[in-house]
């Protein structure tokens, strides 16, 4: 167990449960008061690149879907794609994608009507959904928080 695991056991680390719950433990960021401001920099810049990040792969993928249906038409074409190996392993890929994403945005909203009108979302517009949903969650964060807060419910959000 130590050697799959070896920094739960090094003398260095290991913690008692009631140092994981102060300012000095592994989830001090969860508690914005006891943040540095050198923290609250970083994480804002963080904030701000991923923004940008993730603004830019939205666009971009608009722009792909866009300029495809422009010059094709996937309903003509069905036949001959679904004939190809790739094209069958591509959409099962993205199926799989879409339920790893949705368990995450189920887990996250709390309202049946948002899970959902997310789950439409996500098997109809795929990765332009993916992106719009994590660019919503980021704009939630205040200046400052540390990203990994957009993987948990806003309920459990220290603010």
């Amino acid at each position: 167990m130590t050697e799959a695991f070896p920094l739960l056991h090094s003398n260095e680390t290991n913690q008692t449960a009631s140092s994981m719950t102060t300012p000095s433990g592994p989830y001090r960021d969860l508690d914005s008061a006891s943040s540095t401001s050198s923290d609250v920099t970083r994480n804002a810049r963080l904030l701000v690149a991923a923004k940008l990040v993730y603004f830019g792969l939205f666009v971009f993928m608009v722009y792909t879907v866009i300029y495809t249906c422009l010059e094709s038409n996937l309903i003509k074409e069905w036949n001959a794609l679904a004939k190809i190996p790739w094209m069958t392993a591509t959409l099962k890929d993205f199926y799989v994608n879409v339920f790893a994403i949705y368990c995450w945005v189920f887990y996250k909203e709390s309202r049946w009507y948002l899970r959902a009108m997310w789950l439409v979302y996500l098997v109809c517009l795929g990765s332009i959904a993916t992106c719009g949903y994590v660019l919503i969650e980021l704009f939630k964060l205040k200046p400052g928080q540390p990203l990994h807060l957009v993987f948990l419910k806003r309920s459990q959000v220290v603010t």
